[in-house]
C-alpha cells in the first residue's frame, strides 16, 4: 500500500517500495456519493466515477475493491481531488492563470490560516506572542476551550498554532516567525 500511514515509524509507501506489504487495519469511512460518470466497455474497460467521501478514504483501495467485487480487477489511472476542507476547485487557478495574473494575483491569495477557520482564534498581545515565537509557554486568562487554537495579533495577523490547556496555559505548536526590518 502506497500510503503516508506509518508502521513502526516507517511510512507504508517506503515499505511498499522495498516490496514489503503490510496488513492494514480496516477503518470506518463514509462514502456519501458514488456516481458513475462514464463507462467504456471492452477488454480493458474504463469507468469514470465521482466519489464524495470522508477523510481517510483511500480511493485507490476503493477502485481495487470495486474491481475485485466485479471479478475483473481494478486500479486508478487518474485521481482528481475536487474538494479539501473548505476549499474546492472554484478556489483553484491553473498554472497559466497564475503566470498571466501579474499584480492581480495578490487579490486571489488567501490568508495563510484560511483552512483553519474551524479553530478558535486567540488574540494575544505582543509580549505573549514574542514568548510563543521563542518556544516559551504563556499563561493567559481566557475562556477558550482546551485544544489547538489559532494565535493572532491584535491586527488580526495569524501568528501560528498553539495548544491551550484548561488552566489557561498556551504552548506553541507551529509558529510563523517574521523578520521586520
Amino acid at each position: 500500500m502506497y500510503s503516508a500511514l506509518k508502521k513502526d515509524g516507517q511510512p507504508l509507501y517506503k515499505l511498499a517500495r522495498q516490496g514489503i506489504e503490510i496488513e492494514r487495519e480496516a477503518r470506518d469511512v463514509v462514502i456519501e456519493a458514488f456516481d458513475m460518470l462514464d463507462f467504456i466497455p471492452g477488454e480493458r474497460a474504463f469507468c469514470q466515477v465521482f466519489v464524495r467521501c470522508s477523510k481517510g478514504t483511500y480511493i485507490r483501495s476503493l477502485a481495487e475493491d470495486l474491481g475485485a467485487s466485479l471479478g475483473v480487477g481494478g486500479h486508478l489511472t487518474a485521481l482528481r481531488r475536487t474538494e479539501a476542507g473548505p476549499f474546492d476547485l472554484s478556489d483553484a487557478m491553473t498554472l497559466e492563470q497564475v503566470q498571466s495574473a501579474g499584480q492581480d494575483l495578490v487579490t486571489r491569495l488567501l490568508p495563510i490560516d484560511a483552512g483553519l477557520q474551524y479553530l478558535t482564534r486567540l488574540t494575544l498581545g505582543e509580549q505573549e506572542i514574542e514568548k510563543l515565537l521563542q518556544g516559551q509557554r504563556v499563561c493567559v486568562l481566557n475562556d477558550a476551550n482546551s485544544g489547538i487554537v489559532r494565535v493572532a495579533r491584535a491586527s488580526g495577523e495569524f501568528v501560528g498554532l498553539a495548544k491551550a490547556s484548561e488552566d489557561g496555559e498556551i504552548a506553541p505548536l507551529r509558529m510563523i516567525a517574521t523578520h521586520e526590518g
